[in-house]
């Protein structure tokens, strides 16, 4: 399993892709995807005289989560006062602003939409959600860097980091 790339080249809609870019040929919807089998057939609703369907939602929801994700990863830790101002936030921090993350590239989701993306792999492979599944593709996240931008995770919380080690130990996903 290898995770998408930069956000808006590799999160490519409707369908989310598990690895590769778009259009490279080495990409493969996840189990029937978000415009598969999960949403398929579902009726859609309406929203100004369009139809807004299902999977449109879900899909629009994922991309606003990890775009809000990205956003907030130059800025992680900061308190409200040493931010810049409202209208200079964006992916590229001003200039002079130190960036949490010095190493992590400009559009890449923190280990909140990397764990999403767990969750949403789960749930669509599944047809529902397994809580052994779901701690399966943590742990591999965790790992291997899985639904991580270029398959590297910089940062793990410490209650996270010891429920991987129990994890890993024989605990349960429950009992984590």
């Amino acid at each position: 399993r290898r995770a998408p790339g930069l956000l808006f080249r590799h999160l490519c809609m409707p369908g989310v892709r598990e690895k590769g870019t778009c259009g490279d040929g080495d990409e493969r919807v996840l189990s029937g995807g978000i415009d598969g089998g999960v949403a398929s057939g579902m009726a859609g609703i309406e929203k100004g005289g369009e139809t807004m369907e299902k999977h449109d939602r879900i899909a629009g929801g994922f991309y606003g989560l990890l775009i809000g994700d990205a956003l907030g990863v130059p800025y992680e830790f900061y308190q409200a006062n040493q931010l810049p101002a409202y209208e200079k936030i964006d992916m590229m921090p001003p200039a002079g602003f130190k960036k949490s993350y010095p190493q992590v590239e400009a559009g890449t989701w923190s280990d909140d939409g990397a764990q999403a993306l767990c969750l949403l792999d789960s749930l669509l492979s599944r047809k529902g959600f397994s809580l052994d599944s779901f701690s399966d593709m943590l742990l591999a996240w965790y790992e291997e860097g899985a639904w991580a931008v270029g398959n590297k995770v910089f940062d793990v919380g410490v209650q996270t980091a010891r429920a991987f080690h129990g994890y890993k130990s024989g605990l349960t996903g429950r009992e984590c």
